[in-house]
């Protein structure tokens, strides 16, 4: 819009300027007389004058709008990315929230069964080793019996700190529910991880 307003305004100037040029010249065609002359050229130079001087200064009020609207485009667009960067953050932090089990702070089973996925297409296209391992904690009944469920609430806790800490960076642990975990060991053949889990035993 402001654009068409710029080149409607030029268009205007540029008939006016052109019209004033006509009649000078009509006038000198048609002047019989040279101090006539004289005068209506001095006066059609002025109307010249003058529209180029409107126009300069109506070419500066433009250029100075032009400016004003590219800014508040560019503040705009600074607003945009920014709520974006905010909208991304917490989409980020929601996904999170929802792929991590609130008690033990690692994966859950949403996360579980997202990994699971990935981790099955990669050895159905690669036909690489993985291994799965499932952690189930024995007696667990009997210490929220005799200890109460917070007593239960930590030992899930100490036990999955200590289940991530001697994992690999390329494992995966996920609390599948209740006092079950699953590990994934990708890359490890099973007759690799044949028997308890090392470092995972906890007193």
């Amino acid at each position: 819009d402001v654009a068409q307003a710029i080149y409607h305004n030029k268009s205007e100037y540029t008939q006016a300027l052109q019209s004033h040029i006509e009649e000078m010249g009509d006038a000198v065609n048609q002047s019989e007389d040279l101090d006539a002359l004289k005068s209506e050229t001095q006066d059609y130079l002025e109307k010249m004058q003058k529209t180029i001087a409107d126009r300069a200064e109506t070419e500066k009020e433009e250029e100075q709008a032009l400016m004003n609207l590219l800014q508040n485009l560019q503040q705009e667009l600074t607003s945009m990315e920014k709520r974006t960067q905010q909208y991304r953050k917490k989409l980020l932090e929601q996904r999170t929230q929802n792929h991590t089990d609130p008690l033990t702070k690692i994966p859950n089973r949403i996360a579980y069964n997202e990994r699971m996925e990935q981790e099955f297409q990669r050895f159905r296209r690669h036909n690489t080793p993985l291994c799965m391992a499932v952690v189930d904690i024995d007696h667990f009944k009997q210490i929220n019996d005799k200890y109460g469920h917070a007593a239960g609430d930590k030992t899930l806790q100490v036990i999955a700190k200590q289940l991530r800490a001697n994992l690999r960076k390329t494992d995966f642990l996920a609390r599948w529910g209740g006092e079950a975990f699953v590990l994934f060991f990708p890359y490890s053949a099973p007759k690799e991880r044949v028997g308890p889990a090392p470092s995972t035993r906890t007193q």
